[in-house]
């Protein structure tokens, strides 16, 4: 629960605008209690496993653990990207030992993430909302499309489960394939020509600060 008038500049209208008309979860009393008094759902099997990760394959003591716990949970329940706990993580000194670990990691914050209690969905959490999604004439499920790269990536991760539960993913319906340019070998090296997929809600490759679909992606 949130008082508007603490949010700078009017923050909740955008919060409210995120939320649309979704219903609120409503949490029983024991939940109540385990945020408050924890910062994070401690009983949640999924960050008990990513506690148990920092543990046993980053060699870190519980008690620091226990601290950054109630920061991924805040960050992950306010929609922020992978890359942002990932850079955190990195400005607090902590390392992955190798690519598997790195991995194995990305994996736990990905079931994190689809099992986390949002902001922008009034409390429920993504898998929650895709069981709450109607089913398209003919008894299919409806298709999901990402808007950002992000979100292409997290849906790519999880295609396999979504296609078995019944949902289409397109991961191609909203991006826009750009040319890049590159120069790995300097301004003297030859220019490398790539091509990139751009999604509506990422930052505009031209660098204006604005998101694609607010500015290159319009003329489009």
């Amino acid at each position: 629960m949130i008082v508007k008038e603490t949010l700078r500049d009017k923050l909740y209208l955008s919060i409210e605008a995120s939320q649309g008309e979704k219903k609120f979860y409503i949490p029983d009393p024991d939940e109540i209690v385990e945020y408050t008094e924890n910062g994070y759902p401690v009983s949640d099997p999924y960050y008990s496993r990513l506690k148990t990760f920092f543990v046993e394959e980053l060699d870190m003591d519980l008690d620091e653990v226990e601290e950054y716990m109630p920061v991924i949970w805040n960050r992950v329940s306010m929609g922020n990207p992978l890359a942002d706990i990932m850079e955190m993580l990195d400005g607090q000194g902590i390392v992955f030992p190798s690519e598997k670990a790195m991995r194995k990691f990305v994996s736990l914050m990905t079931d994190i993430n689809n099992h986390t209690r949002m902001l922008s969905n009034r409390g429920w959490t993504p898998n929650e909302m895709l069981r709450q999604m109607p089913t398209a004439p003919g008894g299919r499920k409806p298709t999901i499309v990402p808007m950002s790269s992000e979100a292409a990536r997290m849906l790519g991760e999880a295609a396999d489960e979504l296609k078995k539960r019944g949902f289409g993913v397109d991961l191609d319906n909203h991006a826009d394939e750009i040319t890049t340019m590159s120069m790995p070998d300097g301004i003297s090296g030859k220019t490398v020509v790539g091509k990139k997929k751009v999604y509506p809600n990422d930052p505009c490759p031209c660098g204006s600060g604005k998101k694609y679909k607010k500015c290159c992606g319009r003329k489009n």
